[in-house]
């Protein structure tokens, strides 16, 4: 974006998931913590999944953190699952506290190797 006050508009976000997609086949990500919860973001996810027809399981959590609901997206790229949890945006009156359970629940993190 060209300055920090402005907001990327429904294209941008199209744009970008496109990217996205392209990265995590190539890099093989397994999960991906995505910062905001506006419908333009999922909204513009779903529809680029839908266009290059790639199934997803979408999930609203029940848990909420304030007024806001963590989302999940599953997604199968090249065989392999792919997990995208949106939570609040950082700057955005952000209870790391609260939202570092939601991530401790839906978030694996890699076991140490000894």
């Amino acid at each position: 974006m060209p300055t920090k006050k402005i907001r990327p508009n429904y294209k941008d976000y199209l744009e970008g998931w496109l990217t996205f997609l392209d990265l995590t086949e190539i890099i093989g990500v397994e999960q991906c913590i995505v910062y905001g919860l506006e419908s333009n973001k999922i909204d513009s996810f779903k529809e680029i999944l839908e266009e290059r027809g790639i199934a997803y399981k979408y999930n609203k959590l029940k848990t909420s953190v304030g007024r806001s609901y963590p989302r999940t997206i599953e997604i199968i790229l090249n065989g392999n699952k792919v997990k995208l949890l949106f939570i609040r945006h950082p700057s955005s009156y952000f209870s790391w506290k609260n939202w570092g359970l939601i991530l401790e629940n839906e978030i694996e993190l890699p076991q140490a190797q000894g």
